[in-house]
C-alpha cells in the first residue's frame, strides 16, 4: 500500500493511519497521505515530514521538509529530542553561517558555501559551509557568524542536507524477516509489541508448520484405515474361505456338491440308454462281496447281445465312481 505510485511502499512497522488499524503497524510509526499524495510521517512535537524512501532491509528511511526548508528544521533543538522512536544512523558536523552582507555574487563552489534561500531575508543571508577552510576568507569578508550543529547522517546514503536526511529505527527488529524474504508483523494482542515473521502469503512460519503436520497426519490416518480394513476382511471371512472362492481346483461348496451329484446320477442313467422297465425285465445278477460286476469269462446268463450289456454295465460303473468321488468331497 502507498499514497502514490511514486511514493514508498507502506507496510509494517508503518501503517497509514486513516485506512489501517493499529494492529497493522507499530506504535509511533503512523503515516498519512496528504492532498498531494505525499507520505507524511508524524514525529510528535517535531512535526510532520515527507517520507521519500524506506529501506526495510536495513531499517532506514529518508525524510524531507514539507516546505522544502529542511535546514530550518535541523536548527530546531527539539528535532532530535522528539524524533523517537527513530534515531540517526550517525552524525556529521555542519557549519551554518548568518551573514550581514547580502551580496551573493561571489557565492559558488570556489567560495566553499551554499546559499539557503528559505532562511535568507532581505537584510541577511544564511549559508551552509561546505568547506570550512575554503570558506573562512569569504565569511570574514561577508561578516558571517558561524554556528556548528550535528546533523543526522548516513554514510551509506550521503545526501544534501539542505534537501533530505536519513533516519533509522531499532525496534521493532525486522531485519531477519526481510533477509528471509518474509514480512514482519505483530504476534497478537496478548503478546503486546512482540513481532514475528510472516510469509508473503499471510502465513507465519508456525502456521505453515502446523498445516504441513496436519497434511502428514491426514495421510497417516488414511493408511491406518486401509490396514484396519484389510485385517477386518481377513478376520471376517477367513483365509480358508477366501482361498476356496479364489483358488482354482478347490473343493466346491455343499450346494454345488449336491447339484453335481444329481446331474451325475441323471447322466449315468441317460448314458446307459436302457429304460427302467427294460432294466426290470433283465435277469438280476448278484455281485460279489467286493461289489465287482461279473467278468466276461464268468458263467452267467445275460439278456441281449453280450457286448452291449457288458458295455452298458461298465459305463454305469464309471458313473457311480464319479458320484462316489464327488460325495467324498462333501
Amino acid at each position: 500500500m502507498n499514497c502514490s505510485s511514486s511514493g514508498p511502499e507502506i507496510r509494517f512497522p508503518f501503517r497509514i493511519r486513516e485506512v489501517q488499524g493499529e494492529d497493522c503497524g507499530y506504535k509511533g510509526f503512523e503515516v498519512s497521505c496528504d492532498d498531494r499524495n505525499r507520505t507524511i510521517l508524524h514525529l510528535s512535537e517535531a512535526g510532520d515530514f515527507v517520507m521519500d524512501t524506506i529501506d526495510y532491509v536495513h531499517q532506514y528511511f529518508q525524510v524531507k521538509d514539507l516546505d522544502d526548508c529542511l535546514p530550518k528544521r535541523l536548527l530546531e533543538d527539539q528535532f532530535m529530542s522528539t524524533s523517537l522512536p527513530f534515531e540517526a544512523p550517525d552524525y556529521k558536523s555542519f557549519v551554518f553561517a548568518n551573514c550581514s552582507y547580502v551580496n551573493s555574487s561571489m557565492i559558488g563552489p570556489e567560495s566553499g558555501v551554499a546559499r539557503l534561500d528559505c532562511l535568507s531575508l532581505a537584510r541577511h543571508m544564511v549559508v551552509l559551509v561546505m568547506d570550512y577552510d575554503l570558506a573562512q576568507p569569504w565569511m570574514l569578508w561577508h561578516q558571517c557568524y558561524p554556528s556548528m550543529i550535528s546533523v543526522p547522517w548516513s554514510w551509506q546514503h550521503p545526501t544534501n542536507i539542505s534537501e533530505s536526511i536519513w533516519l533509522s529505527w531499532v525496534e521493532p527488529e525486522c531485519k531477519s524477516c526481510e533477509a528471509a524474504k518474509e514480512r514482519c508483523g505483530l504476534k497478537g494482542p496478548k503478546w503486546g509489541s512482540e513481532v514475528q515473521c510472516i510469509g508473503k502469503h499471510g502465513l507465519s512460519k508456525a502456521a505453515r508448520i502446523a498445516m504441513a503436520s496436519l497434511f502428514a497426519l491426514t495421510w497417516f490416518t488414511c493408511i491406518l484405515v486401509f490396514i484396519w480394513f484389510v485385517v477386518w476382511v481377513l478376520v471376517r471371512w477367513g483365509p480358508d474361505r477366501i482361498r476356496s472362492n479364489t483358488v482354482p481346483g478347490s473343493a466346491p461348496s455343499n450346494d454345488v456338491n449336491g447339484e453335481a451329484v444329481e446331474v451325475a446320477q441323471r447322466n449315468a442313467i441317460r448314458m446307459m440308454s436302457i429304460s427302467s422297465p427294460t432294466i426290470e425285465s433283465y435277469p438280476k445278477t448278484q455281485i460279489d462281496d467286493l461289489g465287482q460286476l461279473p467278468r466276461p469269462s464268468d458263467d452267467v446268463c445275460m439278456l441281449g447281445p453280450r457286448s452291449q450289456v457288458i458295455e452298458s454295465l461298465h459305463s454305469a460303473q464309471k458313473q457311480l465312481e464319479v458320484v462316489s468321488l464327488i460325495l467324498s468331497h462333501r
